[in-house]
C-alpha cells in the first residue's frame, strides 16, 4: 500500500442537510502519514491543482454526491 497523507473535511450533504466529516487519502504531498484539515498550510508548497473531485455516498439517503 505505502505512505499517504490524509485531508480531512466536514461537508454537508446537499440533499439531507446534515453536516458528516470525511476524509480522503492522498499522495499528492511528502506522504508523511500527516492529518490535514480544510484551512491547514502545507509546507513546503507545491505548485499545482489542489482540487479532488471526490464522490461521496450518504449512507442514510444513499445518494451519491
Amino acid at each position: 500500500m505505502g505512505m499517504f497523507d490524509t485531508i480531512v473535511a466536514e461537508l454537508e450533504c446537499p440533499d439531507c442537510k446534515q453536516t458528516k466529516e470525511r476524509e480522503i487519502q492522498t499522495k499528492r504531498g511528502e506522504c508523511m502519514m500527516e492529518t490535514y484539515y480544510v484551512g491547514d498550510t502545507i509546507e513546503p508548497f507545491y505548485f499545482g491543482d489542489y482540487w479532488f473531485d471526490e464522490e461521496w455516498k450518504d449512507r442514510t439517503t444513499e445518494i451519491f454526491w
